[in-house]
């Protein structure tokens, strides 16, 4: 493919993507994640800086978090607080004919899930399984603890890794950003990037929220002083990967 269609087809996903994307009956997600929440220690820490990268590895998405979290010193807290951070674990399977319900039991999450504090591994607290009203999605949290004094800042990274989601014939991407909340104001800085090595050439079926950047070799969102108002969704061409090795 030359360079002027390249450029037309990324232009064209960029201005031309479907505004949203419906669940298919046909769709099953395990391990759907996204930005942490705090449970405890509710508007007391702050999220300085935040850097997420998920990656399409084969049929399959690793996912990088990475963040500098702090408390203020005096004269804004002026004691220390015990914090919980939370980090959603999804298993979602549409209600297509024939399919069995949801149920706590048969969930699935996480091919792997791995966490550190200041550079220790760390093993969190997990919460049960719980279903939604509309018995198509369980959620459970794993949860991370630590002490803040005022001034202390953690440095957090949570590695997680599960297969690409599927929408009938398309494989999908979802990570849920609207999870950011409880925290003391807006993130200084916060990026999230998506990566497809090796799919230069191929256009998104969808995307959502638009990107602050689009290229040939991935997609990028950048906040600065602002919370992520829309969940990320991409859906993958039907022929990504046959586009990939072309």
């Amino acid at each position: 493919m030359n360079k002027a269609r390249t450029l037309l087809i990324l232009t064209g996903a960029a201005m031309a993507l479907a505004p949203t994307i419906a669940k298919a009956d046909h769709a099953w997600f395990h391990g759907r994640t996204g930005l942490p929440t705090v449970r405890e220690a509710k508007q007391k820490i702050w999220m300085e800086r935040g850097i997420v990268h998920l990656n399409v590895i084969g049929d399959s998405l690793e996912i990088n978090q990475e963040y500098r979290i702090s408390m203020p010193g005096a004269p804004l807290e002026k004691k220390g607080e015990d914090a919980l951070i939370a980090f959603r674990e999804d298993y979602y399977r549409g209600h297509h004919d024939g399919a069995a319900a949801v149920t706590t039991a048969n969930a699935v999450g996480f091919s792997s899930w791995a966490a550190w504090i200041d550079g220790e591994r760390v093993t969190p607290d997990i919460t049960g399984w719980e279903l939604n009203d509309k018995k198509d999605t369980a959620t459970r949290w794993r949860n991370l603890r630590m002490h803040f004094y005022p001034g202390t800042v953690h440095r957090v990274k949570v590695v997680s890794v599960t297969p690409l989601g599927k929408d009938v014939d398309h494989k999908t991407i979802e990570f849920v950003t609207k999870d950011l909340g409880h925290w003391r104001g807006n993130p200084d800085y916060l990026d999230i990037r998506v990566t497809m090595p090796g799919v230069t050439e191929a256009f998104l079926t969808t995307l959502e929220p638009k990107a602050s950047a689009i290229g040939s070799n991935g997609i990028r969102w950048i906040y600065r002083k602002a919370d992520p108002n829309r969940d990320i969704i991409i859906k993958l061409p039907t022929d990504w990967r046959r586009a990939s090795i072309e």
